[in-house]
């Protein structure tokens, strides 16, 4: 139960401070910074211990008069205070590297020196667009600042930048967390480390958090620091962040500034000091451990199996884990560069109507799938072979009498936007599955994200919205690209990331560019390439995906692109390389990929492997990377015997079962074959069956007189859809149905 903390008892005597009897994370002693200053500054805003002083920044409101405040190490006294200048924005959070202070001010760090309290007049200018800087660390390893401007409607983004201000790299903030100050860490072990100072947003059990986060690895390592309250009603919130050793030379020290609420408190702001020191304390964060540490199996050719990896948790924090499949063996294959093409076919040449409008595409159980309209009211949805070839066409389902304007897949079914709506369609039974509302966004483009199961959906003005499968809200993403089409990638080394088609008049060819983007952030990754015009008329993208192709050993994006000159409207599908080598066809890490484990449990990722090849040895690796700082990867190596199929319709001479018999079929489930054992006691006439689920008999195994023996018989279902199966044997009086399940 969180402690209510009387800040008027200050815990320290005057000049020497002795920190004793406290565990991690608790208060040490603290003071009322605004009650010291000459006007009680409501408005304070960044906090840095330097110099054997605190320093804290001020807007001195009404007045705007921003102040730089110096505080004795006790924090009884004002020792001088300085103007730092006027505006409507403040000098918020801070950081010292030695010599100089450094806050952030609008859309530059400012350095100040500490014997004037001064500005020095150097900046470092860094823009964030429209949105102000709001935190601010420095490592000194590196003389790299790290900053987090504020969040309007997107996450956060964690930067790392040089003394020019370039970003070096970026990093996504927790989603739950608004980040006003930042604090770095040397002194921790298996540091160093960032610390981020943040209001978490937790329904009705929101608070006020120090995380501390990792460059090393890229990610939060779950070791936090709880603030305190001064009040058992109304949150504090976080203001400022500093972390020092000075303070105690036997104690590491988080110093924080918080803002209380008039009228539940004084209103005033307060230093707080925490006990942040690990040193000879048990080690926090997590602790990975992965079972099994290595796989070998034989299967024999067109058998599958699933074989579940585990991935547990020993530490004290969650371990956040992501998965990923390398491809070893890759020195015969034809290497290209990112946005080579590989391949385009003309949507025109498909036996249809000239007028056809093709709006969305998508790629499911080895064919493409489009949406498509035929002026004036005809809507369908065409599935196209690889060599784009018209297989089927079938009625779209409509709400509102539009066509589908994009649509993404996971495999089984086809989501299609209309207006305010996704609309699920069954491949497998070729109907309408259901529909989801997408609220106040009326998607241009769609993707699926299989792991957590959220739609990306966005329109040209840059917005991306995030949704889960029951409509609610997850996140908005802002962007400044004019986005027509969007792609999910989960194999990409380093992924999943989302990848952006868009509008880009500036192109002197197609104006068609593709952008690889952070899908928690919208951040543009540094990725991308340019889109080839094909045809006779400059190109303009439409809409997106990402998938393997196996024939051609690569992960292929591939663009439908308008062909755009009045009166004609030409549609192409274009596919680009991504220059990633996909994981081996015989292997496949089923959703989901990644995970977050609680101390002392376990997640479960499932490997499926399927025998595609006759007498062949195979091998691959799954990476598993994790926010465990002495093993952020762990390598499974992967060896797969495929064998000869010798087992198929084969008699066991010199053994006569005892009765008739019908086993399980295994693997069940199974993708695309799978084998079914029976016995026959007496020479019968033998039927086995395959029936749908309706009843429906889709294939005759046996039908003939066998003698007495136990037998084994190969089912392919490469021509079927996912689904529930039933196999039947009859013999003389003996008739017995079992259940088996295709699963794609």
């Amino acid at each position: 139960m969180r402690k209510s903390i009387l800040f008027s008892a200050l815990v320290f005597t005057l000049n020497t401070i002795s920190f004793t009897q406290t565990e991690f994370g608790d208060t040490l002693f603290s003071f009322n910074a605004g009650l010291l200053t000459p006007t009680q500054d409501y408005t304070l805003s960044g906090i840095e211990f330097a110099d054997d002083h605190f320093w804290v920044t001020g807007l001195n409101a009404p007045y705007y008069n921003h102040r730089l405040y110096k505080i004795s190490a006790d924090g009884t006294t004002l020792v001088s205070y300085t103007s730092l200048g006027s505006g409507y924005h403040g000098f918020f959070d801070m950081a010292y590297d030695g010599e100089f202070l450094y806050v952030v001010d609008r859309d530059s760090i400012v350095q100040i020196d500490l014997n004037t309290g001064l500005p020095t007049g150097e900046r470092i200018y860094i823009s964030f667009d429209y949105l102000l800087l709001q935190g601010l660390a420095y490592d000194p390893v590196t003389d790299h600042f790290w900053v987090i401007p504020q969040r309007n409607g997107q996450l956060q983004i964690i930067c790392e930048i040089d003394r020019s201000g370039n970003i070096l790299n970026s990093y996504p903030n927790r989603n739950s967390d608004y980040t006003v100050a930042l604090a770095w860490d040397t002194l921790s072990p298996g540091g160093p480390f960032l610390w981020t100072f943040s209001s978490e947003a937790n329904g009705y059990n929101s608070r006020g958090i120090m995380r501390q986060f990792s460059s090393a690895i890229g990610a939060f390592t779950g070791v936090e620091i709880e603030m305190k309250n001064r009040s058992e009603f109304v949150q504090d919130y976080p203001l400022g962040m500093a972390f020092t050793p000075e303070l105690d030379s036997n104690v590491v020290t988080a110093i924080t500034l918080q803002g209380g609420a008039i009228g539940v408190t004084d209103g005033l702001d307060w230093v707080v000091v925490y006990n942040a020191d690990l040193t000879g304390q048990p080690v926090l964060g997590p602790e990975i451990t992965v079972e099994p540490s290595s796989i070998q199996i034989q299967l024999p050719f067109g058998d599958s199996l699933e074989v579940p990896i585990f991935i547990g948790n020993e530490g004290t924090t969650n371990l956040e884990w992501s998965s990923y499949i390398e491809n070893p063996d890759t020195s015969n294959l034809v290497l290209g560069e990112l946005g080579d093409t590989l391949y385009s076919f003309n949507l025109f040449n498909l036996p249809l109507s000239d007028t056809a409008r093709f709006s969305g595409v998508a790629y499911a159980q080895n064919h493409f799938w489009f949406s498509a309209s035929i002026f004036p009211d005809q809507k369908f949805i065409v599935k196209v072979d690889k060599d784009g070839n018209l297989v089927a066409t079938y009625p779209q389902p409509s709400f509102f009498g539009d066509r589908w304007s994009a649509i993404a897949t996971d495999g089984n079914y086809l989501y299609g936007t209309e207006r305010y709506n996704i609309t699920i369609w069954s491949i497998e039974s070729t109907s309408l599955a259901g529909v989801i509302n997408t609220g106040s966004i009326n998607a241009d483009a769609l993707t699926y994200d299989p792991n957590r199961k959220y739609y990306y959906v966005s329109n040209s003005i840059g917005g991306i919205k995030v949704i889960d499968r029951n409509g609610d809200d997850v996140a908005f993403l802002t962007t400044p690209y004019e986005i027509e089409g969007l792609a999910w990638d989960n194999l990409s080394p380093g992924g999943p990331f989302l990848w952006a088609w868009v509008r880009d008049d500036s192109l002197s060819g197609a104006k068609c560019k593709a952008l690889r983007l952070d899908p928690e952030t919208g951040i543009f990754t540094g990725v991308s390439f340019e889109g080839e015009n094909i045809g006779s008329f400059v190109n303009s993208p439409e809409a997106a995906m990402v998938y393997p192709d196996y024939e051609l050993n690569k992960l292929v994006f591939a663009g439908l692109q308008r062909d755009d000159e009045f009166p004609s409207q030409g549609s192409v599908l274009v596919g680009y390389d991504l220059d990633v080598v996909p994981p081996p066809a015989w292997i496949h890490l089923q959703h989901p990929t990644l995970g977050i484990v609680e101390p002392q449990s376990e997640d479960t990722l499932v490997v499926r492997f399927h025998a595609m090849m006759e007498d062949t040895t195979a091998e691959a690796v799954i990476k598993i990377f994790s926010n465990d700082l002495n093993q952020p990867v762990v390598e499974i190596p992967i060896t797969i015997e495929m064998l000869e199929n010798i087992v198929t319709n084969k008699e066991e001479n010199g053994f006569t079962p005892q009765d008739f018999a019908l086993e399980q079929n295994y693997p069940n489930p199974f993708n695309p074959s799978t084998s079914i054992n029976y016995s026959i006691k007496e020479r019968s006439l033998v039927s086995l069956k395959i029936y749908d689920v309706l009843g429906n008999e889709v294939t005759t195994l046996v039908n003939e007189i066998k003698p007495p023996g136990v037998y084994t018989i190969r089912f392919n279902a490469s021509l079927l859809t996912s689904g529930v199966y039933f196999y039947k044997l009859s013999a003389g009086n003996f008739n017995q149905t079992k259940k088996m399940i295709l699963l794609r």
